[in-house]
């Protein structure tokens, strides 16, 4: 089973995981954190930074409502 990015996002949309929003904006500022966390600070292992990142962007920094 292929599926492309336009095709996960869609889904992702559907079931409620993501929220509608301009794909290419999306892309821009996910690749603007990852930059930013490249530089990790001593003694931080990449698995933490990784899932750090992917996590903030998926689900924010607040604690919710």
């Amino acid at each position: 089973l292929e599926m492309h990015a336009d095709d996960a996002r869609s889904l992702g949309i559907a079931s409620g995981d993501l929220r509608p929003g301009d794909a290419a904006t999306y892309a821009w500022v996910f690749l603007g954190l990852s930059n930013t966390f490249l530089r990790r600070p001593p003694g931080v292992p990449p698995q933490v930074v990784a899932e750090t990142l992917v996590d903030l962007f998926l689900h924010g920094a607040g604690q919710g409502v």
